[in-house]
């Protein structure tokens, strides 16, 4: 029986999956890219708090005329909490997570957009559906219409070849998530039981 309880602790790691970016083109997520750990209540409701999110960079070398060749790495962040199902015995699942990309950009080694600059596409929502096989504890998640809006205004003189790059806003741009779920019964710490005498002497000792 794979019911969990309520306080059970659900870790769901990606086993594979892709980021569809448009003109872009299609940009693979491999396995453990992305984490999630949240709870699972007998009931199915999945929740992940936005500091059980961890999403590694992506990173990408693009075509950007007149710029020449530049590396864009992409940083997908939790904006708040992640909400889903993943129902008892498995079938239809989802997932909602509100987030944001962060972007940096480098060409020839020179930094074009650094670390420290406020340059995202914010907000974004990932509003996945898909299925959950129970007995195998894997998901496939997917939605064809996540809505990118145009860069904001940290990505400087960049941002407007950047949104012309991949045509922004719009709201096909295509994600797909398989992941693989372990769930942790407590999930909190452990506490020694208590000490228990379980034999001595008969009479006082000196």
């Amino acid at each position: 029986n794979c019911d969990p309880i309520p306080d059970s602790r659900l870790e769901a790691t990606l086993t594979g999956g892709s980021l569809s970016l448009a003109a872009l083109g299609e940009v693979a997520l491999p396995a453990g890219q992305l984490k999630l750990v949240g709870q699972r209540t007998d009931t199915g409701a999945w929740s992940v708090p936005q500091s059980g999110v961890v999403f590694d960079p992506i990173e990408q070398t693009i075509d950007a005329p007149p710029v020449g060749e530049v590396t864009v790495k992409i940083s997908i962040l939790a904006n708040g909490p992640g909400s889903g199902l993943l129902p008892s015995g498995g079938g239809a699942a989802s997932f909602n997570l509100p987030v944001q990309a962060k972007l940096e950009a480098s060409a020839g080694g020179a930094v074009l957009i650094g670390p420290d600059a406020d340059c995202a596409l914010r907000p974004v929502t990932f509003d996945l559906t898909g299925t959950y096989d129970e007995a195998a504890k894997t998901a496939s998640l997917s939605s064809s219409s996540v809505a990118f809006p145009e860069v904001s205004a940290g990505c400087g003189g960049l941002g407007a070849t950047i949104n012309g790059l991949i045509g922004l806003p719009r709201s096909d741009i295509g994600i797909s998530l398989d992941f693989a779920f372990e769930e942790i019964v407590g999930g909190g710490e452990v506490k020694p039981a208590a000490p228990a005498i379980t034999s001595g002497p008969s009479a006082p000792v000196s």
